[in-house]
């Protein structure tokens, strides 16, 4: 199986300090991992399917808006900079994630004919995922 991980560099960008240490994924917060996968999903879209590209500014504004929810409930930003580095190096957290979207939609997701088929079904129905495309 192909693991789709070409918008992986959008949480390279988002990290504030290159030398923070790695918090493992099993550590992160659900909403963290759940943005993460949502923008790895957008930007593959991007770079895989004709006529999508990512919403940077939705992406950056639902990263902003889990860092202020962290924050209210008692985590620091060097942590969540930690665990975007543990959702960069770490690969194995997102397998779940894409299960997840090939059951949804009984597809291979390494099918780039049918995950364009289905980006552009998320994209109409606004979901999570979808409001990360233009």
């Amino acid at each position: 199986m192909q693991l789709r991980i070409a918008g992986i560099g959008v949480l390279s960008a988002l990290v504030i300090s290159a030398c923070a240490p790695m918090i493992s994924p099993n550590d992160t917060p659900i909403a963290l991992r759940n943005v993460s996968a949502d923008a790895i999903f957008a930007f593959d879209a991007e770079a895989t399917c004709s006529g999508f590209s990512a919403n940077e500014e939705a992406v950056e504004e639902r990263f902003e808006d889990v860092l202020a929810e962290m924050i209210e409930v008692g985590y620091s930003s060097a942590q969540f900079d930690a665990m975007l580095v543990g959702l960069e190096v770490e690969t194995d957290w997102f397998i779940p994630y894409l299960i997840a979207l090939e059951r949804k939609h009984d597809i291979d997701a390494s099918d780039d004919a049918q995950f364009c088929n289905v980006m552009a079904q998320e994209r109409r129905e606004r979901s999570s995922i979808g409001r990360l495309l233009n």
